[in-house]
């Protein structure tokens, strides 16, 4: 199994073949699945960000924040931004390494499966460097990308949308270089009671009133959905170590409101 691995790593950088989970095309219930994802999305784009903003009063906003400061990027930072979206973790990334002073030889890359989504970034990215970022439509379960072509991999809060977690743990692992950090930020299980059920009233009562007021009411329904049926801190830890990550820890913020996870590839 690890000559397999390293095999599959370091000799064979388009043998996708040889990760089981690659081999397999996707069931129809997932592209069905993946489909309505797309279209809700498709149809949120234009008043995502102020639609979020909102509906978690601004806190998302130091959640990725942090995420970044957690990654702290230096010189020489090739970063893939999976789901990236409308481009919020991407540009917290290129103001750390402009505010730092650590720009030099650094480069992001959002990959997001919504082209529309992708389209408010590109509109929101004219203020920056073209040279250090750019775009690339791609799925989070099987990355248009060839193995270890980043040293950095951050995801903000579009796990829960994906089909098969575990795949986007193998893909993460398979486009990393060996050394390489892999950070998610998720919505994940409270552990303090009296904030779950707050945190429950809250999604039950104003997250659809949200939802109504932005005419986002799908978006509303299946961002609840996929909380619930999203594993825990300690399942995600477990399958990011069998895809292959080590030191895999977690910090919980604000109680478990969000989480984020963080590995690294080894040598």
């Amino acid at each position: 199994m690890l000559f397999k691995r390293l095999l599959y790593v370091n000799f064979l950088p388009n043998a996708r073949y040889l990760n089981g989970t690659q081999t397999k095309t996707k069931s129809t219930k997932d592209i069905q699945e993946q489909e309505k994802v797309i279209q809700i999305f498709d149809h949120a784009a234009s008043s995502y960000d102020n639609l979020i903003d909102v509906m978690w009063l601004g806190i998302h906003r130091s959640w990725r924040k942090k995420l970044i400061d957690r990654l702290a990027p230096v010189e020489n930072t090739k970063l893939i931004d999976v789901a990236g979206g409308t481009g919020a973790g991407t540009f917290y990334f290129l103001d750390y390494i402009r505010r730092n002073n650590v720009a030099k030889n650094c480069h992001v890359t959002l990959c997001d499966i919504n082209e529309s989504m992708m389209e408010i970034a590109k509109r929101k990215a004219v203020k920056y460097d073209p040279k250090l970022i750019s775009f690339v439509k791609g799925d989070a379960e099987d990355l248009p990308f060839e193995n270890a072509s980043f040293n950095a991999y951050t995801m903000c809060f579009g796990m829960k949308y994906c089909q098969n977690v575990d795949k986007v743990f193998n893909e993460a692992y398979r486009v990393l270089q060996p050394g390489g950090k892999i950070l998610h930020l998720e919505l994940n299980q409270v552990e303090n009671k009296v904030v779950k059920w707050l945190f429950n009233q809250y999604g039950k009562y104003m997250v659809p009133m949200f939802g109504r007021l932005y005419r986002q009411t799908p978006l509303m329904i299946y961002l609840m959905e996929s909380i619930q049926r999203f594993p825990d801190q300690e399942s995600l830890k477990t399958m990011m170590e069998e895809a292959g990550f080590q030191q895999v820890t977690y910090e919980n913020l604000h109680s478990g409101m969000a989480t984020i996870h963080m590995g690294i590839k080894p040598y």
